[in-house]
């Protein structure tokens, strides 16, 4: 998906948006009836490598009653899920230190303190009196 410096691109270099069909025309209708299961189950093992075993993850609405919670729980069982787990787990951690090290420096903003305020406006979205391009208009 991405290329930064001295991964993919040299160091002297800004990062770089790698283009491809991340997703396919005729998965259009399965994110529109289910964003979750896309996203966990097609969307992030095709464009996170370490996140492939997810494409294996299972559905959870069979799980009523408990004689089906063995053959949900074998699929967190083998080694590859544990592995995409535990990634998620890290890439948590490193985004909870992020979101710490921007309001460190006072760039908190409309996600919870977490982005910077962008001093922008869109035709779609133009700036609030609040400052930020999320802000709800006012009636």
């Amino acid at each position: 998906l991405y290329e930064w410096p001295g991964h993919g691109v040299s160091k002297e270099r800004e990062y770089q948006y790698v283009e491809e069909e991340y997703m396919k025309g005729e998965e259009y209708q399965d994110l529109i009836d289910d964003p979750t299961a896309y996203f966990l189950n097609v969307y992030f093992p095709r464009i996170f490598g370490s996140l492939k075993p997810l494409a294996t993850f299972p559905l959870l609405p069979p799980v009523n009653e408990i004689p089906m919670v063995p053959p949900l729980a074998m699929a967190f069982g083998g080694e590859d899920m544990k592995k995409a787990l535990e990634c998620l787990g890290k890439a948590g951690e490193e985004a909870l230190r992020w979101r710490a090290a921007v309001r460190d420096i006072g760039a908190g903003g409309s996600w919870g303190g977490a982005s910077p305020r962008f001093q922008a406006a869109s035709p779609r979205r133009p700036l609030m009196s609040s400052g930020t391009a999320f802000a709800e208009p006012k009636a």
